[in-house]
């Protein structure tokens, strides 16, 4: 399991369930990309798997994030636009992040995302 930002010992925002949707957003993201989240062997500005995930995506240029085995054949690139844009929207502050039942939907393509990605861990959001 992950930490959210929220469980640092100095902050002072309570501890809520979406701590655990903070986690999923991770998970998404390594599942997607069969990475980890935080990379030695990356190169410095993508050591953090979420920066790769949120430049990729403002690029528009999200087969990057595919493991290198994958064929562009299997590539279904909205399916993967959503996954990534939820795994993004898991990792905003605490009062951002949707709550656990909004990214089931989101992910079944029954609800979309409404709010913008404001910020995200470990990257700036333009």
């Amino acid at each position: 399991m992950y930490m959210a930002p929220e469980w640092a010992p100095d902050m002072t925002e309570p501890v809520t369930l979406k701590v655990d949707v903070f986690s999923f957003g991770i998970l998404l993201l390594e599942l997607i990309s069969c990475r980890k989240f935080f990379d030695y062997e990356e190169e410095d500005r993508y050591r953090i798997l979420s920066q790769k995930a949120y430049e990729c995506l403002e690029e528009k240029k999200l087969e990057k994030l595919l493991p290198t085995c994958e064929s562009e054949d299997g590539f279904a690139g909205e399916e993967l636009e959503k996954m990534v844009k939820v795994g993004l929207l898991c990792l905003q502050e605490a009062n951002w992040r949707p709550e656990m039942k909004e990214v089931v939907r989101m992910l079944e393509g029954k609800k979309t995302m409404e709010k913008p990605l404001k910020s995200v861990y470990g990257c700036s959001a333009a």
